[in-house]
């Protein structure tokens, strides 16, 4: 008697399962409109300084070359004069987060012009760079001749952060003429643009 009463309900439970696959399902649904998805800006500046009150560049044999349009030559304080083999000179940058993302300094290059190519060479296999953070020169960026940034942007051995918008790294660039440098410079007058490269701190994987 028990086994029976169990088959005739699985046969009720198989018969209702047939029969509903032929009726209409209601369904509805809605949507959550405008999203807005706000990104963060990674953006950078940078400005000169060992007591120049005026931007500009941080080397510079004269001062009428350590201004920019529009400035008074005489507010310009450090030109280095002209440069001989065995001369070290240092200069100062600070570099700005104006952004609205913390980020950090990544990497370092070059560019020289205003030189022959044959000069260029000499001028950077001779003309040793090295970048810190802080004063009195701990802990360095990188360190190397001015042809390492030339030939593609180095790598920082650490990455200085910036915070928050507003927040300065101060970084110094210490440049060195060898004692050996070649007499193919003498008398010339090579341009180098330095560049500074950041990269995001938030969810960056690179830990360094």
């Amino acid at each position: 008697m028990k086994k029976y009463i169990l088959l005739a309900t699985v046969l009720l439970l198989i018969s209702a399962l047939v029969g509903g696959a032929t009726l209409a399902v209601f369904t509805d649904g809605t949507t959550n409109t405008s999203q807005v998805f706000s990104t963060g800006t990674v953006a950078v500046d940078v400005e000169r300084d060992l007591g120049d009150p005026v931007p500009g560049p941080m080397f510079y044999s004269f001062k009428s070359q350590g201004a920019v349009e529009g400035q008074d030559v005489d507010d310009i304080l450090n030109p280095t004069g002209l440069w001989a083999p065995g001369d070290t000179h240092t200069r100062l940058l600070h570099v700005i987060n104006t952004g609205s993302l913390a980020f950090r300094i990544s990497g370092l290059s070059a560019e020289i012009y205003n030189v022959t190519d044959e000069e260029a060479e000499e001028f950077a296999e001779h003309m040793n760079v090295r970048v810190y953070y802080n004063i009195p020169g701990e802990p360095v960026l990188y360190e190397g001749p001015l042809a390492d940034y030339l030939a593609a942007p180095v790598d920082c051995i650490v990455r200085p952060q910036a915070s928050s918008t507003g927040s300065i790294i101060h970084i110094a660039f210490e440049a060195s003429l060898d004692i050996d440098a070649g007499d193919i410079i003498q008398g010339t007058e090579p341009m180098v643009d330095f560049f500074v490269y950041v990269e995001q701190v938030k969810n960056n994987p690179y830990s360094p």
